[in-house]
């Protein structure tokens, strides 16, 4: 979704939320749940052979959007498999649906990958490619993508979640979008004033507390700079 669209979205689902009701003139009240906190991170534990595995899967999929569908339609020969690993290092194959053997050299400790291809009857041995990434970025168990812009509206009406950003859950207890990582995710709950209703305003965030005033400043209702945050600090992700 681009940015100009997500805002218009924003901008709605805010206008929604701020319609006056017979509570106007009530306390904005505060229920900020902190859904992922640092003591659950571990950034030195080494990945195991299904981490890999599961994360080289997920940064296939990511570098080519339609290879999920490739795979379960039957048609192409598209597996992984685990080709070696030593207390190190563990070797991932991709069997890609060219017929080209890929394989990802990870670092069990750090995640840095290193890849080399192999193409059977072109090439006569492994050669090594430019492609270098961490394998920790792909290692996530959750992945929430972005409401479609024409369910935002009645979803936001019927109380379900609407989520502006594509974010995921990672295995180490951390969030991710596609630009910062953030050691929680925060769901803060409240009225706006004059409100017809409660909303809540979900942030993944490396400040480990928002004040629900500044969770619906900071979403686009304040005119003050320094009511919203760095991308790095903390970025609305959803909202109900």
């Amino acid at each position: 979704m681009d940015i100009k669209k997500r805002f218009m979205i924003l901008t709605g689902l805010l206008a929604a939320a701020m319609l006056i009701g017979c509570s106007s003139g009530t306390d904005p009240k505060k229920d900020t749940e902190n859904v992922s906190a640092s003591e659950s991170v571990n950034m030195d534990e080494k990945l195991t052979e299904e981490q890999a595995l599961s994360a080289i899967r997920n940064y296939c999929y990511a570098e080519n959007p339609d290879l999920k569908d490739m795979e379960e339609s039957g048609d192409y020969t598209i597996y992984w498999d685990i080709s070696s690993g030593d207390e190190k290092e563990v070797v991932v194959l991709y069997r890609s649906y060219t017929g080209a053997e890929v394989r990802y050299y990870i670092d069990r400790s750090s995640g840095d990958t290193y890849v080399t291809e192999f193409v059977p009857g072109i090439t006569e041995e492994e050669e090594r490619t430019e492609e270098n990434f961490n394998v920790k970025d792909y290692d996530f168990i959750n992945t929430y993508e972005v409401t479609d812009a024409d369910l935002s509206e009645k979803y936001f009406e019927e109380g379900k979640q609407v989520t502006l950003v594509r974010y995921y859950e990672m295995a180490d207890g951390t969030w991710k979008t596609d630009d910062h990582t953030y050691k929680y995710k925060l769901e803060i709950s409240g009225r706006m004033p004059n409100a017809a209703k409660d909303s809540t305003f979900v942030y993944l965030s490396n400040v480990e507390d928002i004040s629900f005033e500044r969770a619906y400043m900071a979403a686009g209702l304040s005119s003050n700079t320094d009511d919203y945050f760095a991308p790095e600090e903390a970025v609305l992700v959803a909202m109900k």
